[in-house]
């Protein structure tokens, strides 16, 4: 039999044979209707490209097949297409200004009024 260990609440581990874990109903059904079309399609794209290092490539793959659906992930590309475009205008304004310019916003009181020497 080949074990694999199990963490169980507490953080402590056990060893449970692998065979009697597969075995078990509820656990064919699950492999059955949700792990198995997940691994069918991943060995076959590994199987027709046959990367050098399959591990990043089945890395890359499994996340391809995240739902784009997903409210979580719609938020986040938001997010990053938001941040993306801060920081565009963040570098043009820099551009404009030169580096030792100011990158305060065009309009704003520190871009309109120069700062006045002390005597």
């Amino acid at each position: 039999f080949r074990y694999f260990l199990v963490e169980q609440e507490g953080g402590a581990t056990s060893s449970l044979p692998l065979k009697g874990i597969m075995a078990a109903p509820q656990n064919q059904d699950y492999i059955q209707s949700k792990v198995n079309p997940i691994l069918e399609g991943l060995v076959t794209q590994v199987l027709l490209e046959r990367p050098d290092d399959p591990i990043p490539f089945m890395i890359r793959w499994l996340q391809k097949q995240i739902k784009d659906e997903d409210p979580e992930i719609v938020e986040l590309r938001r997010q990053i297409a938001e941040l993306k475009a801060q920081i565009a205008e963040a570098e043009a304004r820099i551009s404009r200004n030169g580096t030792g310019g100011s990158a305060a916003p065009e309009g704003s009181k520190e871009a309109a009024e120069p700062e006045e020497e002390e005597d």
